[in-house]
C-alpha cells in the first residue's frame, strides 16, 4: 500500500482539485460557469499561468543540477504556455493550427511562409526531443517512477482534453454539451501542474541522491 502510495503521490495534490473544480462548475449558474470557462477567461489565464510556472521551475532545476533536458522542457512549457494564451495570434492574420490559414487567400504569402519554417522547426525539435527520451519515459513508467507516473498524468490530459473538446452529439441534443466544456477547461488547467509537480518530484528524488552519495 505504502508503495503504491508513493508512485501515485504526485497525482493527489491535482486530481482532488480537478475533482472539486468540476463539481463546483456545475453546481454553480451555468451562466458564472460559463463566464469562468470561457475563452480566455480566469480558467484560461490560470492554466497559461501554469505552464510558466513550469517554464521557470525546469528551468531552475536546469542550471541548479546541471539538468541539460531541463532547457527543453523550460522551451517546451513556455511554448504551451504562449499557445493557450493564443499569443501567435497576435502576429498572424488568423489561427495558425487552423488547415485555413495554409489554404486562405487572406493570408499572404511571406506570413504563411514563415509559418511554415517555424512550425517544421518546432514539429523538428520536439519530434528530436520525443526520439531521445520516449523511451526512458516508458521504462520508468513501467517501473513506477513517480515522477514519471505524474508527467504521465500530464501527457494523457492533452489529448483526452481535445478529445472532449470536440463535443459529443447526444449531449448537445439534451442542451447538457456544455457540461464538457466544464470537464475540458478543468482537465486543461491541472495539466501544467501535473508537470511542475513531476518536476518537484525529479527534483527531490534526484538531489537527494545526490546528497546520499556526498555524505
Amino acid at each position: 500500500m505504502g508503495k503504491i502510495l508513493r508512485v501515485y503521490s504526485g497525482l493527489i495534490p491535482v486530481v482532488i482539485p480537478l475533482l472539486c473544480l468540476i463539481l463546483i462548475l456545475n453546481f454553480l449558474p451555468r451562466h458564472s460557469a460559463q463566464i469562468l470557462t470561457r475563452e480566455n477567461g480566469i480558467i484560461e489565464f490560470f492554466s497559461a499561468v501554469g505552464y510558466f510556472i513550469a517554464a521557470a521551475v525546469a528551468l531552475y532545476i536546469a542550471l541548479s543540477m546541471k539538468w541539460q533536458t531541463g532547457f527543453s522542457v523550460s522551451l517546451i512549457m513556455l511554448l504551451f504556455g504562449l499557445r493557450e494564451l493564443d499569443f501567435h495570434a497576435r502576429f498572424t492574420t488568423m489561427g495558425i493550427s487552423k488547415i485555413k490559414f495554409y489554404l486562405s487567400p487572406e493570408v499572404g504569402v511571406i506570413e504563411k511562409s514563415i509559418v511554415i519554417v517555424l512550425v517544421i522547426l518546432l514539429f523538428t525539435f520536439l519530434y528530436t526531443f520525443l526520439k531521445k527520451h520516449a523511451k526512458g519515459f516508458v521504462n520508468g513508467l513501467k517501473q513506477g517512477v513517480p515522477h514519471i507516473v505524474t508527467a504521465c498524468a500530464g501527457v494523457l490530459f492533452l489529448p483526452l482534453s481535445k478529445f472532449l473538446d470536440g463535443g459529443f452529439k447526444w449531449l448537445d441534443e439534451m442542451d447538457q454539451g456544455y457540461r464538457l466544456v466544464f470537464i475540458e477547461e478543468s482537465m486543461e488547467l491541472a495539466i501544467p501542474y501535473f508537470f511542475i509537480i513531476a518536476m518537484l518530484q525529479f527534483y527531490k528524488s534526484t538531489y537527494g541522491g545526490i546528497k546520499e552519495q556526498s555524505r
